[in-house]
């Protein structure tokens, strides 16, 4: 994954996991990746996730066998500290998570 352009590239990240879709809100991006998985990137620190050991991949909650294919992130100022995550697949599957701004860790909300 490279951030800016290819040939001069300002971060380059092998995730080892291929990654199917992403956006970015402010200073969060994340990444729908191959086997269910999400990656949470806080732009500010992204040289960080140089080392694999800085990262973390999550289980998506879409279940076992359904592959991101869509990834919207959207900040809604005074939402309980958090970053709304909407995430769908091919197969009709969706959920909405949240990143909380101190620990990005992304839990499903129940609506």
């Amino acid at each position: 994954m490279c951030i800016r352009d290819r040939q001069q590239p300002a971060l380059s990240l092998d995730l080892g996991i291929f990654p199917y879709c992403s956006d970015l809100a402010n200073d969060k991006m994340v990444v729908g990746c191959q086997g269910e998985k999400i990656l949470v990137l806080h732009l500010p620190n992204l040289q960080k996730y140089t080392d694999p050991k800085n990262r973390t991949l999550v289980d998506s909650h879409l279940g076992v066998g359904s592959q991101i294919t869509n990834i919207a992130v959207q900040e809604f100022p005074g939402y309980k500290g958090g970053t709304l995550v909407g995430m769908g697949t091919n197969d009709g599957r969706a959920n909405i998570s949240k990143i909380d701004n101190e620990t990005q860790y992304l839990s499903l909300i129940h609506i």
